[in-house]
């Protein structure tokens, strides 16, 4: 007998362990799970009404909530507490030791098997499991899968175990025996079952189409997702993060497909007389559920070996595999790091690494999977921010290979503890091993941080939230726990010494090898070091209750200095959350005043920095030596908070820069820029000041600040909509273009060309960068020339009626090849766009897939409406998700309002349909088709569409949006003429 459930919350069957005809429906499945004998008279009927129904082919639980098939017996298991799982937690009296998984996968087109096979997969499972304490059910989670009870079994010392019932109440099954299991028994249980392979909407073990060796054909491999409740859709099994065992995996798949986990392979041998190849994985070290990854597919790889002798390879399908040598570089450097770095060998022989995922990266233990733009790079093909991605996203995966997946957070509501470690060490990592070119510490206190700040001034979230179900807590996931996570570790890093931090990470690492730990178990390892800080109280640094108002509340501080006379400052704080008088701003929605011990790091003119701390209940006092003294608060911007000043404050800050800009940090000009805009738009200061933070530009060197203006500059640009056209916009773009033009140079594009594959020369090519793409996009006539002149002397010169891109344009460099297309297709016209348009067919067809996604850029860059219509419903139709959202997001960077919105409207049954399952794409997607609306009448429009589409109501992106286009039109109700008038003032 075959039972399939659905994965509701409402589901909820049970079945007795003989074939059976009773049946019976309940009225309340969770806490009665079994219907009592004394309401016989009314279940007499029901039974009868459930038999009829099954008779005649209606499934089971159509009726109702429960489902009840009972045996003869069933008092027996009347006198056992059921099991309640309304809290979403199994019981921990029973826990895993391993698991011995065989599991068959259907793909199509390689053998010949039913239709109705076809995607599906069939799963043999032998979990052993140790009784800490006396039950008489065990229970796992099992989500869409069918089991064959007949073949369920439970054994004790050899023997199999009675089965009473089984219940499926959402997704666990409850098998309940008819005998008490006392601890400190093993029990084995062997249960066979079938599943279906779900698209790439879901998570789980989803189908990805690919392009085959031929270029043309396209196939379907699978691979797993399984954070952080989804192993239970692949296997029944204990799908918690603390439950944690050994795996040894088995796969059947087609003759033909490579298949991958966790574990080396230890054999692969075709089954005599079939197309079938039957692939065995040693087994794991003791880890958790969602780390058990498979993954099957035509793909091709790269190998290296680190010192140590651990095999490293990147996978790739055919046509990708090219791009794959950078990673496998940057991986073997990245592990040798990390194990020098803990002291901790890498617990397996082997680290493959997959581009195959189409939901972003995944830490599995010893298979890690990317999405391609994430492990691919080429200097021919590839944007320059690519390789900075990969580099960055390949040691962040192999970081958790230590934080998260040798020592894991206990449950979900400390996510951070994962992800912002492996963030920040990701960035150490590279650090080391680039021999520090990159200065990548510095990215943390920049880029990281502020992205961070931005979110955590609207998102209203805390690093550690309340999870009561980790399923929704997924759904609900932003990288704020990323990036929060990583600026707070950094701010405990800096605050008691590199060294000391590091020596108490390995005393973590070491103490809690293969187990679960809550964060006051990190903060007693970092305090089993030397450190010698001191508290706001003057005593040695409590870090669990220094950590608690951080990680716990909401929000982040603004440190804000006033100058009481020429030497003295008083330093105050108040919430984000609040407005300069301590009042809780409009949309706070907690209404709560939250304070901080806050760490100031401080700068009086061009002396060191030095620390102290500002107390949650008392104004901080500070000295100086000299009269008219210059205070910057968190210099070299460790702390996680914003700082602001009183105007006059201010204005010495940016004379001084206008002086000598060298006496403070890079990383502290940046923070002196970000958070000046940031004041301004809280409305604490006047945009003017923000504005004249910039002045001293035109003798900035380094990147960083360079990126932090440009980024403030863009943000002001989407908030003024200073691109659309209005009166005004072209006060903005000369502005913008006076400010860059003393810095760029025509040869930016012959030294990117040189330099962009050169580690040690990454900073300077970033800032080259920066300015070309800024300059360029306020439509610099002699910037825009370059790229014209490439696209006319290497594409429409050189480029043969049906040639491949990859083959005939390569002298026009990786990092600006993309750019190159746009501008062509946007200034050459129709020539241009057909030429590319054509290209783009043949290299999706049969060329390089990177190169492809150059030429998709460049197509999203034509402004006639018709053709970026056809452009967009080609998208739609044929490309992955994640290449789609791409797609979206680069036509809204080219300023295609209308276009965007209106094709999101004519074409929504289409979008829905594709991407209902797939809620962070179809949010990403809905996000960039609203991204260049700004009008009242643009709400109306918003409005009237989810009135009349009743599933758009529940996509949180159309009434963000709306939030946004009012903020945004009070703001420029406050800001848009007197910027107007600043612009035109400093053009």
């Amino acid at each position: 007998m075959s039972v399939h459930r659905g994965s509701s919350d409402s589901d909820v069957s049970t079945h007795s362990s003989k074939d059976s005809a009773d049946k019976e429906e309940a009225k309340d499945a969770e806490h009665k799970p079994i219907i009592p004998m004394g309401i016989m008279a009314v279940a007499g009927v029901v039974i009868l009404i459930i038999v009829a129904v099954v008779a005649c082919g209606i499934p089971l639980g159509w009726f109702g909530e429960t489902t009840t098939k009972r045996s003869s017996s069933v008092t027996d298991i009347l006198d056992f507490e059921p099991f309640n799982y309304s809290n979403k937690r199994l019981p921990k009296d029973v826990r895993p030791v391993k698991y011995d998984l065989k599991l068959k996968v259907y793909l199509p087109a390689y053998v010949n098997v039913p239709e109705n096979k076809i995607l599906t997969f069939e799963g043999d499972v032998e979990i052993t499991a140790k009784v800490l304490a006396s039950v008489h059910y065990v229970v796992l989670h099992m989500d869409r899968l069918s089991l064959d009870e007949e073949k369920t079994e439970i054994l004790l010392d050899g023997r199999t175990v009675p089965l009473n019932s089984t219940t499926f109440i959402s997704d666990i099954g409850i098998f309940y025996l008819r005998e008490v299991i006392s601890a400190n028994q093993e029990l084995k249980i062997k249960l066979k079952y079938t599943g279906k392979v779900i698209t790439e909407t879901d998570r789980g073990l989803y189908s990805i189409t690919y392009r085959g060796r031929d270029f043309k054909s396209k196939i379907t491999g699978v691979v797993t997702e399984l954070e952080a409740v989804y192993a239970r859709r692949v296997v029944p099994c204990f799908d918690e993060s603390d439950l944690k065992a050994e795996w040894t995996i088995t796969v059947i798949h087609p003759e033909g497909t490579t298949a991958l986990s966790n574990g080396k392979e230890i054999s692969i041998e075709k089954e005599p007389g079939t197309s079938w190849i039957t692939s065995r994985f040693d087994k794991t070290p003791v880890m958790s559920t969602y780390l058990m990854a498979i993954a099957i597919g035509e793909f091709d790889y790269v190998e290296g070996r680190t010192a140590a002798g651990v095999r490293i390879r990147s996978w790739a399908t055919p046509g990708e595999i090219n791009a794959a040598p950078y990673s496998v570089n940057i991986g073997v450097k990245c592990l040798d790091f990390f194990e020098n770095y803990t002291g901790i060998k890498y617990p397996l022989p082997k680290l493959d690494m997959v581009a195959f995922n189409a939901f972003g990266a995944m830490e599995n233990w010893g298979l890690l999977t990317f999405r391609p733009n994430s492990l691919l790079y080429s200097e021919l093909f590839s944007p320059l921010i690519s390789k900075y991605k990969v580099a960055t996203t390949v040691a962040h995966e192999i970081s958790h290979q230590w934080f998260g997946n040798l020592v894991t957070m206990k449950w979900w509501d400390e996510l951070w503890l994962n992800e912002g470690f492996a963030e920040y060490m990701s960035y150490i990592s590279l650090e080391k091993v680039t021999r520090g070119a990159n200065r990548l510490k510095d990215y943390i206190a920049t880029e990281v941080m502020e992205s961070a700040l931005i979110r955590d001034r609207s998102e209203w979230r805390s690093l550690n939230p309340e999870v009561k179900d980790p399923g929704d807590f997924v759904r609900t996931f932003t990288t704020l726990y990323y990036d929060k996570g990583t600026s707070f570790i950094a701010m405990v890093a800096a605050l008691i010494g590199e060294e000391n931090f590091n020596e108490g990470l390995k005393h973590y690492l070491t103490k809690f090898s293969y187990g679960n730990t809550r964060s006051t178990d990190l903060w007693e390892s970092l305090e089993t070091t030397k450190f010698t800080a001191r508290g706001p109280d003057g005593n040695p640094l409590n870090l669990k209750a220094f950590a608690s108002p951080w990680t716990t509340q909401v929000g982040f501080p603004i440190v804000t200095v006033h100058a009481l006379n020429s030497s003295t400052f008083e330093i105050t704080q108040f919430s984000n959350r609040e407005d300069k008088d301590g009042k809780p701003m409009e949309d706070d929605s907690l209404k709560q005043r939250t304070q901080w011990d806050i760490p100031i790091w401080y700068q009086i003119d061009d002396q060191s920095v030095k620390l102290t701390w500002l107390s949650k209940d008392k104004p901080l006092h500070i000295s100086a030596n000299t009269e008219k003294a210059i205070l910057v608060v968190n210099a070299d911007r460790h702390g996680y908070y914003r700082q602001n000043y009183e105007k006059n404050g201010w204005q010495k800050i940016i004379k001084q820069l206008a002086e000598n800009h060298k006496i403070y940090s890079p990383r502290t000009r940046s923070a002196m820029i970000a958070d000046a805009f940031e004041a301004a738009y809280k409305k604490l200061i006047d945009y003017s000041i923000a504005l004249d933070t910039l002045q001293y530009l035109k003798y900035e060197e380094e990147y960083l600040p360079w990126s932090t203006a440009m980024q403030k500059l863009e943000s002001m640009s989407e908030m003024g909509d200073f691109f659309k056209g209005r009166e005004g916009s072209t006060s903005y773009k000369d502005y913008v273009m006076n400010l860059l033009k003393p810095v760029y140079k025509r040869s930016f594009f012959e030294d990117v060309a040189i330099q962009s594959n050169e580690e040690d020369y990454i900073l300077e090519s970033n800032l080259q960068m920066t300015i070309i793409t800024m300059y360029c996009q306020v439509g610099a006539d002699d910037c825009i020339a370059e790229y014209t002149k490439l696209f006319k002397n290497e594409v429409l010169a050189k480029c043969k009626q049906g040639e491949l891109a990859s083959a005939c344009v390569e002298r026009i460099p990786g990092p600006l090849r993309a750019k190159t297309y746009c501008y062509g297709v946007k200034k050459l016209g129709s020539e241009a766009y057909e030429k590319v348009f054509e290209m783009a067919l043949i290299e999706g067809e049969k060329g390089n897939r990177m190169e492809y996604k150059n030429l998709k850029y460049g197509l999203a860059c034509h402004e006639n409406q018709k053709k970026i219509k056809r452009f967009l419903r080609s998208a739609v139709e044929e490309e992955s998700f994640a290449d789609v959202t791409e797609i979206f997001k680069s036509v809204g960077k080219n300023h295609n309002a209308d276009v965007l919105f209106t094709f999101l409207r004519e074409n929504w049954e289409q979008i829905y349909g594709r991407f209902q399952n797939n809620s962070k794409e179809l949010y990403a997607v809905v996000e960039a088709g609203l991204s260049r609306t700004h009008t009242k009448s643009d709400i109306r429009k918003i409005e009237n569409f989810v009135k009349d589409h009743k599933e758009a109501s529940k996509i949180k992106a159309f009434s963000r949006r709306i939030r946004n286009i009012e903020n945004h039109m009070a703001w420029k109700d406050r800001n848009y003429e007197p910027l107007i008038a600043y612009f035109k003032a400093h053009s």
